[in-house]
């Protein structure tokens, strides 16, 4: 079963205001350096620059999170180009949190653009990965050796498949 994403205000937030940023920077640099034709290497560094920067903004859409899908006894997370998949299995708990984040600490990985995900660590549940795209309301999936914070738009619809599933 395919479930997509939830969309939180501060991550759409922070994506529309960097993705704003680094459009507008990315095209003063090619005014820029179309302004400065002729003269050498000062073009160069200015072309250089804004086509990097657009290349920056349109290579930060591999960070989204684009669906969570639960299948044949395991959870895929479909992140832009790549896809992380972890197995259902001696699945312990999956539990709705609110506020999942609140008073925990990134450890390794990104936050605010797109998603948060990666390795996060917190008084209430220790190290965990996240693969979030809301910072209201998650998922929290635990197994004997990990936790694992997913942010489905339908979180009790998700908690109900994956026990159906782990559950084969």
């Amino acid at each position: 079963m395919t479930f997509r994403p939830a969309t939180g205000t501060q991550i759409l937030l922070v994506t529309a205001f960097a993705g704003a940023v680094l459009f507008a920077m990315g095209v003063f640099f090619l005014v820029l350096s179309y302004q400065f034709r002729a003269r050498g290497p000062v073009e160069y560094a200015f072309l250089f620059s804004g086509l990097s920067l657009l290349l920056l903004l349109v290579g930060s859409t591999n960070f989204r999170i684009r669906r969570y899908e639960v299948d044949a006894n395991r959870l895929t997370v479909r992140l832009g180009l790549s896809a992380k998949v972890f197995s259902l299995q001696n699945l312990e708990e999956a539990r709705v949190e609110t506020r999942p984040f609140a008073g925990s600490i990134r450890v390794m990985g990104i936050g605010g653009l797109w998603s948060n995900y990666g390795l996060f660590s917190s008084q209430r549940w220790g190290k965990f990965h996240a693969y979030a795209s809301d910072t209201s309301v998650g998922v929290l999936l635990i197994w004997p050796n990990k936790k694992v914070l997913v942010t489905p738009a339908d979180p009790l619809a998700f908690i109900e498949s994956v026990k159906s599933t782990s559950a084969k």
